[in-house]
């Protein structure tokens, strides 16, 4: 036997939350095809304290082939369709296999999230390496974002006779600058490559106003700024102005 769990952590309105999944939600599980036996309930740590989780459901087949049937049919996505009405994020699945009568338990099958459909992600991503922006002149980019924006500029050959490739490093990422109208079979690219088309935001220990400060002894036009912004971690405080295709540049720096 298979056990299914689905598990919550803190929702948005725990009170909404509670409530929608006892009257709505809970009783839709029940019509899962192939459910041998289900519970649900607040999740709770072992020695009483604060669990990571706030709720929990655990369901029961036949094997953990049975349950992603049960997720992938008509019912079970009509319960993932439901999520977004009471929970603002994917919940975290597990499957554990039963084996011998004293029910010792091996996780056979764990994600850290699932789609929106309610099936398990086989993959997920972590960081972002690098990125390619199309130009319209590779040196006078080059030029700006090293002087604006402090990168440092590197040219290497990618061998097999393709024309010299030039990268702007910074942190431990990079821009490769790639000109508009390069060989898409030397230099695979996008299918629209488009020059000022971009819209990057780039972390620095600088404050607002020293950013202020530098961009005006650099002859760069403010667009905005600086203001509040949410970034991926909290509140940024964020100065915009554009490189020299148009592009969007916001310089930010995460509130302390």
């Amino acid at each position: 036997m298979t056990e299914l769990i689905v598990l919550y952590r803190m929702p948005n309105d725990p009170e909404h939350f509670e409530k929608y999944y006892r009257e709505v939600h809970g009783p839709m599980t029940s019509k899962l095809p192939g459910l041998k036996g289900y519970k649900y309930g607040p999740a709770r740590a072992l020695d009483g304290g604060t669990s990571e989780f706030f709720w929990y459901w655990c369901g029961t087949f036949d094997s953990a082939q049975a349950a992603l049937d049960a997720m992938a049919s008509p019912e079970g996505q009509a319960g993932a369709a439901d999520v977004p009405k009471y929970y603002h994020e994917d919940p975290l699945f597990m499957f554990f296999e039963n084996f011998g009568t004293n029910r010792e338990a091996a996780s056979v099958a764990l994600t850290p999230q699932t789609t929106t459909k309610g099936l398990p992600i086989p993959l997920k991503v972590n960081a972002l390496d690098h990125i390619v922006v199309n130009v319209a002149d590779v040196a006078r980019t080059v030029d700006w974002y090293q002087k604006v924006l402090g990168m440092e500029v590197r040219v290497f050959d990618p061998g097999h006779g393709k024309p010299v490739r030039t990268s702007l490093v910074f942190g431990h990422q990079k821009i490769n600058v790639r000109p508009l109208g390069a060989d898409k079979v030397e230099w695979f690219t996008a299918d629209h490559e488009t020059p000022g088309s971009d819209d990057l935001c780039f972390l620095t220990s600088s404050t607002p106003e020293q950013v202020v400060v530098h961009l005006r002894a650099c002859g760069v036009m403010i667009e905005k700024g600086p203001v509040t912004k949410q970034g991926a971690r909290g509140a940024l405080r964020s100065v915009y102005c554009r490189d020299p295709d148009g592009s969007l540049i916001e310089i930010s720096s995460y509130e302390k």
